[in-house]
């Protein structure tokens, strides 16, 4: 038992026990560090009301990774004394030819630091490359994830991004129309008009993703110039939505027309509306009184079964009476 006992404390204060400690603490503290400049990084990101800072994960990644090579060197340096930079020396050779072979993965995380960086491009920005259009929703450091109009997700290399023509482009639905207006008296009561009805004839082609909005940008010598922006759902309606709204402001653009133009459009919707709920509180009226009519329609009772009957027996019985008597 004795002996047990020995050779378990030799084991236990072997130099290899310290040793192994020293890696779980170490790796551990660079566990924890990686996990906090992670979160610190992307809450800066998150609050940056000015916008300036890069909104993309690939800072995140690059963080996570120095802080671990960082804790790798000193627990190597640490726990099993080597020289860290006689062998980053001494790895140059080698580091020569992995970067020739890695040439593609060194291309696309410094085309990802150049788009980040210099601020080309952004999450949530609409861009064209090469055949490929979508929504940007990350930078990483190897490629770029793209959303299209269908909802596909589409993944760009980064190095592609650097050597293809890129192309900013407006959201998908997105609709711009330039509007010059003759009018100089009750801008109010015309951007309401314009606003309503262009909301109104882009909803009979699809769905409206953000209502018609109207904002004048410059007056020139017998105009006002705006700009009138709506979203739709989907690329396809655009196209048909663009259509409906200009042929339907047309009026509304004129100083003669504009105004009465303008009341006579607001008391259409208005109308419109008002014989859309009317027709609605008839149908539901009309389903109320249906189902009063069928609760009131009730099967006949036994009762009245058998009362029928008993004002039938006599009938019957006068009749054999006078064949009786006939007899």
């Amino acid at each position: 038992m004795e002996s047990l006992m020995q050779h378990i404390e030799t084991i236990i204060h072997t130099d290899w026990m310290l040793t192994a400690l020293a890696v779980v603490v170490i790796l551990a503290i660079t566990a924890v560090a990686s996990r906090i400049a992670t979160h610190a990084i992307r809450k800066i990101m998150s609050f940056n009301k000015q916008k300036n800072l890069p909104a993309s994960s690939i800072f995140v990644n690059l963080a996570r990774a120095t802080i671990w090579v960082l804790g790798v060197c000193i627990m190597l340096s640490t726990c099993f004394n080597v020289n860290v930079s006689a062998a980053i020396a001494a790895l140059g050779v080698g580091g020569i030819a992995i970067s020739l072979g890695a040439q593609d993965t060194l291309a696309n995380l410094i085309g990802g630091l150049q788009l980040t960086l210099f601020q080309i491009v952004k999450p949530g920005d609409n861009i064209t490359v090469g055949t490929v259009t979508g929504k940007i929703l990350d930078i990483t450091w190897r490629h770029t994830r793209l959303k299209n109009s269908d909802g596909d997700i589409i993944i760009v290399p980064n190095k592609m991004m650097n050597t293809s023509t890129l192309v900013k482009t407006d959201p998908a639905g997105f609709i711009e129309l330039s509007v010059m207006l003759s009018v100089f008296n009750n801008l109010d009561t015309v951007a309401q008009a314009i606003e309503e009805v262009a909301l109104h004839e882009a909803s009979q082609v699809g769905p409206v993703e953000e209502v018609p909005h109207l904002y004048f940008t410059k007056i020139i010598d017998d105009a006002v110039v705006g700009v009138l922006e709506v979203k739709m759902t989907k690329q396809e309606y655009v196209d048909d939505a663009t259509d409906r709204i200009v042929r339907a402001i047309a009026p509304l653009t004129r100083q003669e027309t504009a105004l009465q133009s303008s009341q006579d459009q607001i008391g259409a919707l208005k109308d419109f509306m008002d014989n859309y709920e009317a027709e609605e509180k008839k149908a539901t009226t009309r389903k109320r009184a249906r189902r009063t009519a069928a609760d009131k329609r009730q099967p006949r009772s036994a009762e009245w079964k058998v009362l029928h009957k008993l004002r039938l027996k006599p009938v019957k019985e006068s009749a054999a009476r006078k064949g009786s008597s006939g007899s």
